[in-house]
């Protein structure tokens, strides 16, 4: 499918010279003459890019570029302003604040507007792309969402019901069967996802959406066979939850060492505890080596300090994370979500040491549980 590009110029030469240069099978280019026959075409056709001249008579390039921005259909599209008199700092901050992505003046050199034009219009698709993804996570979401309201609906039916302790205890354990089951549809719908992804960052994506899910379906899977139905083996859960993930990425040149004391914990405590394991594997697994070096280890430990407290350490002797990074303030969503999880849910702190690799802990208290009903 070819990127379509919209070229405003009120002067005919520099209409033939622009879309002379850019000219190629995989664009198409449409050139129009003034602000107005823009907005009419912007109506008619989609576009990935416009170049927008800014002296114009009548509706000037700064004025045509606002009623883009604020048209909830256009407003996405990436603009470059290009202007052979407005060349101070005064008007490029003008364009780069009505929402331009780039001011260019006249002369224009030919390589570098190709090239600028390239990396906007791979952005755009790039952003389209992530768009259309995230609706469907979306969609499988509520879908999940709507799964646990069921069962939440279905389980206070039963305890209004005055059924008895065996039957309850059967229906419980159907509870947590169907939920791992919907869970492992999530997964697999991520798989499909998976196999049609066009590079390694979508791939990581959808990697990473799998092992959250699997993380949260494992604590289901351990309760569904359990003896316990309240309670979860950390344990065997941590280690098949880490070998799970060690599985999906299958990194070369990393061992990993588990040290793990066996204690039960609640469904509560465990599902917060199994996502921020697998966010500081994951991103051990993904950041903290450099390629092609050898001896790579990550270490897991988590132990009962006391009757109530819990500790948990997560070790990589790899490259380490920047000292002067904050990890409350990172742009990265895992460390977000476990930033979020350990303070918001567990009532803990992270603790970061980076002097060998980089070594993050936490003490935390089992979330006491809370009747809903």
């Amino acid at each position: 499918m070819k990127d379509t590009i919209l070229i405003v110029d009120d002067n005919d030469k520099n209409l033939y010279s622009l879309s002379n240069i850019l000219m190629n099978d995989h664009l198409e280019i449409v050139c129009v003459r003034s602000g107005e026959e823009a907005l009419k075409q912007l109506l008619k056709k989609t576009f990935s890019l416009i170049l927008m001249d800014v002296l114009m008579p009548d509706l000037n390039g700064f004025e045509t570029a606002r009623i883009i921005k604020s048209r909830k259909k256009t407003k996405d599209i990436p603009i470059i302003f290009i202007s052979a008199v407005h060349k101070t700092e005064e008007f490029v901050a003008q364009g780069f604040e009505i929402g331009g992505f780039d001011y260019i003046t006249k002369p224009v050199e030919p390589d570098m507007l190709k090239n600028k034009v390239q990396v906007f219009l791979k952005l755009y698709r790039q952003q389209n792309e992530l768009e259309f993804l995230n609706k469907k996570l979306q969609n499988q979401l509520v879908k999940l969402q709507n799964a646990f309201e069921r069962i939440e609906n279905a389980d206070i039916q039963i305890k209004k019901q005055m059924i008895s302790i065996h039957e309850k205890e059967r229906l419980l354990r159907e509870i947590h069967h169907r939920v791992k089951n919907n869970m492992q549809i999530i997964s697999s719908l991520l798989n499909r996802q998976l196999d049609t992804a066009k590079d390694n960052y979508h791939k990581q994506i959808f990697i990473d959406c799998k092992n959250r899910i699997t993380s949260m379906a494992l604590v289901h899977e351990k309760l569904y066979g359990s003896d316990y139905l309240e309670k979860v083996e950390c344990k065997k859960y941590i280690n098949d939850l880490v070998n799970s993930i060690y599985n999906s990425y299958n990194p070369s040149n990393l061992s990993l060492k588990i040290e793990i004391e066996k204690n039960f914990i609640n469904i509560d405590t465990a599902i917060p505890l199994g996502l921020i394991i697998n966010e500081l594997v994951s991103n051990a697994i993904k950041h903290a080596f450099k390629p092609f070096t050898a001896g790579h280890i990550i270490s897991i430990f988590f132990y009962k300090k006391n009757s109530n407290l819990f500790e948990l350490s997560v070790y990589d002797n790899g490259i380490g994370i920047p000292k002067d990074l904050n990890i409350r303030k990172t742009d990265s969503i895992g460390l977000q979500l476990v930033t979020d999880l350990c303070e918001l849910q567990l009532k803990s702190k992270l603790v970061v040491n980076v002097e060998k690799g980089t070594k993050i802990s936490m003490l935390f208290k089992e979330i006491v549980y809370k009747n809903r009903y």
